[in-house]
């Protein structure tokens, strides 16, 4: 049988009687003090991190991932209508009356070129049905340089 009291019987508490804590109760309050100048450091990143994904979504370039995609996506439609434009000017360049039909363009906005050249079928790429407003528009900026 044991004489002093054990953990698990592997360590005599007796040894401990005597042993004075080794924090005072000013190490206490140090620690404490302690306590709340992590808080404050804990809150003061959290607020930089708010302001910063503020400051970088509105003022600098910040996107997420579905604008991006959709940026992404416009500018594809954009560069495939361009170089349909380029289509649509040798259509355009094959009709027979090409010199009458560019002296009604002149004088008209871009829009208005656009849904000139709509009536006239050149924005209609083979294989289509009908005419994508995109390429429209394309052939008329196209037009309304060469125009001017």
């Amino acid at each position: 049988m044991l004489r002093h009291k054990t953990i698990l019987g592997l360590l005599d508490l007796s040894l401990l009687r005597g042993v004075k804590p080794a924090c005072s109760k000013f190490a206490l309050k140090e620690m404490r003090n302690g306590l709340g100048e992590i808080k404050f450091g804990s809150l003061s990143a959290a607020g930089g991190a708010i302001v910063l994904a503020v400051i970088g979504f509105n003022w600098g370039g910040w996107v997420t991932t579905g604008t991006a995609e959709a940026m992404a996506k416009e500018i594809a439609a954009t560069a495939v209508a361009e170089r349909l434009g380029s289509i649509c000017v040798a259509q355009f360049n094959k009709d027979s009356q090409r010199t009458h039909k560019l002296n009604e363009m002149k004088g008209q906005d871009t829009w208005e070129i656009g849904r000139y050249i709509d009536k006239q079928s050149w924005a209609i790429m083979p294989g289509d049905e009908k005419a994508d407003s995109g390429v429209a528009d394309a052939c008329a900026k196209h037009f309304k340089k060469q125009i001017s």
